[in-house]
């Protein structure tokens, strides 16, 4: 019996993998509690991460690493951007894992986002975590989809949450410059979210005993005026690990939003400067695609835009004339699938990396049915 896999690499936290039969019933899945990037994972790591999820796969559907010759694998991660990424960079991750498949789609982790989050053929993403980027497609081909953004840490990614965060010290940074003395929420919120963020994410906890290990020093040293602090702790912990300090930086869109909401004027005006970049750079990308259909679906995910009603309704507004054209899918939605699901539909679908297709109708609905079962997949849950 042939297997068909799909793999997302798309959150922070987690990367997850699922396995069916050529009908789109489930018969597996797994996952690990890492994030994985092309670009900003050591390769080393990609490769073991990469190496571990397959297994524990094809072990969830009673199969060794060496028997899946007859295994089509789609996978979708971030920082498969362009052509290159896809077609050469990627594979050649996969060759040296020194495993044998039947077929192997690599794509990014726009694509597979919204084949997951609507199981249609036409429409339009924005994607906001870390990096960000817009996609929209309007056909199967390559020349058929379109991306503005994506061009990671190095070059871009305006409106991000690595943007954000790094846009909101550099704003209490800048208060301290004009001596501005007054405490703002948005100092508060970041200074309290640093000493004690999510205990979970080994980054974040790194990043709070580094930056209670600064406070105390002050203390000691009976320096008053903390705020020039976050230049050192910013230096240790993007010396420690880069990947780190894009972890730690996007982190702190929380305490941005925090204030936000309690009415902090340089808060609330980063987050419209960042809701804007995302909106231009989604109505550059659907104009080059010349859509110009009522009722498509566009898609608004990753972790700034899924945790966050605040920053998510700041981006629908400014896009409130074209989106009558559009309808809002976000990753709460009824009929949303886990993004890793999106790539086993292209793996359904009989897909190519430079030709992404997805399956009959009949296998979509039988894959929905999987998962809205009674008992569903805890790994295929959204998140």
């Amino acid at each position: 019996m042939p297997l068909f896999i799909g793999i997302e690499g798309v959150g922070m936290r987690k990367c997850v993998a699922v396995a069916s039969n050529e009908k789109g019933q489930i018969l597996g899945s797994s996952k690990i509690d890492s994030g994985i990037s092309l670009h900003a994972t050591r390769r080393d790591n990609l490769q073991s991460h990469l190496r571990r999820l397959i297994k524990e796969v094809a072990e969830s559907v009673g199969r060794r690493l060496s028997e899946l010759s007859d295994a089509v694998i789609c996978i979708g991660l971030r920082g498969v951007t362009f052509q290159y990424d896809a077609e050469v960079d990627l594979p050649r991750e996969f060759e040296d894992l020194q495993l044998t498949f039947r077929k192997l789609i690599c794509t990014g982790d726009a694509e597979i986002v919204f084949a997951s989050h609507t199981q249609a053929a036409v429409g339009g993403a924005i994607i906001c975590h870390m990096g960000s980027t817009a996609y929209v497609v309007r056909g199967s081909e390559r020349e058929d989809r379109f991306r503005v953004g994506g061009w990671g840490p190095a070059i871009g990614d305006e409106g991000s949450g690595y943007w954000i965060g790094r846009s909101a010290l550099r704003a209490v940074g800048e208060a301290f410059e004009r001596r501005d003395d007054s405490v703002s929420v948005l100092w508060e919120e970041i200074n309290k979210w640093l000493t004690d963020p999510d205990q979970d994410i080994p980054s974040w906890r790194f990043a709070s005993k580094t930056w209670s290990r600064l406070l105390t020093d002050y203390t000691l040293r009976q320096i008053e005026e903390i705020r020039p602090a976050i230049f050192v702790f910013a230096h240790e912990v993007s010396r420690e690990s880069i990947t780190d300090w894009r972890e730690v930086a996007s982190g702190l869109v929380i305490p941005v939003v925090r204030a936000a909401e309690q009415g902090d004027p340089a808060a609330r005006r980063l987050l419209s400067q960042a809701a804007d970049h995302l909106r231009q750079q989604y109505l550059l990308a659907y104009k080059m695609s010349g859509l110009n259909e009522e009722g498509l679906p566009l898609v608004l995910s990753g972790g700034v835009l899924t945790h966050s009603s605040y920053f998510r309704e700041m981006v629908i507004e400014g896009l409130e004339e074209h989106c009558k054209k559009v309808q809002i899918v976000t990753s709460y939605g009824a009929e949303t699938m886990r993004p890793a699901c999106g790539a086993l539909l292209f793996a359904l679908g009989d897909s190519t990396t430079s030709h992404l297709k997805l399956p009959a109708p009949e296998i979509i609905e039988s894959l929905r049915n999987d998962l809205a079962a009674t008992r569903p997949d805890i790994n295929l849950i959204n998140d």
